[in-house]
């Protein structure tokens, strides 16, 4: 989580799920915590808004239900036991690896919108989401 105050996000508490057996178990249970912090933060913005108050915790994915379930609280750091994977080689990335790779990357949706909104194309938002929302969309625009 990341604290972006004025954008209007808050820092949430850290929630480790257990029992995560497929990549569909991880979205359903992804999809349940966004919804559950966001209901515990509506409930109670000043105690999730203080860290004093807020706590991280450890719960379960129950697949049959797509809920997760509280199984312990976790109070700081050293709770998690993180240790580094001892067969797996440190991975070290250089600026130019980093250039190499923004370079190859596709233009994202918010600096498409910007692009279809900006001169020489000033189309309406509204215009611009279509071309963006329709498979190809956008493709087929910048032929023509």
């Amino acid at each position: 989580s990341k604290d972006l105050g004025s954008e209007g996000f808050v820092e949430s508490p850290r929630v480790e799920i257990k029992n995560l057996n497929s990549v569909r178990h991880i979205i359903k249970a992804v999809y349940y915590e966004c919804e559950r912090l966001v209901q515990v933060y509506e409930e109670d913005p000043n105690s999730f808004l203080h860290q004093s108050m807020r706590y991280n915790e450890t719960r379960s994915f129950d697949p049959s239900s797509g809920q997760t379930c509280f199984m312990r609280r976790k109070e700081g750091a050293t709770d998690y036991r993180f240790f580094p994977e001892p067969d797996l080689p440190i991975l070290r990335i250089t600026d130019e690896q980093l250039d190499s790779i923004r370079n190859t990357m596709p233009e994202l949706f918010h600096e498409s919108l910007e692009r279809l909104m900006a001169q020489p194309n000033n189309l309406k938002k509204e215009d611009a989401l279509v071309l963006l929302k329709e498979k190809g969309g956008l493709q087929f625009y910048d032929r023509i």
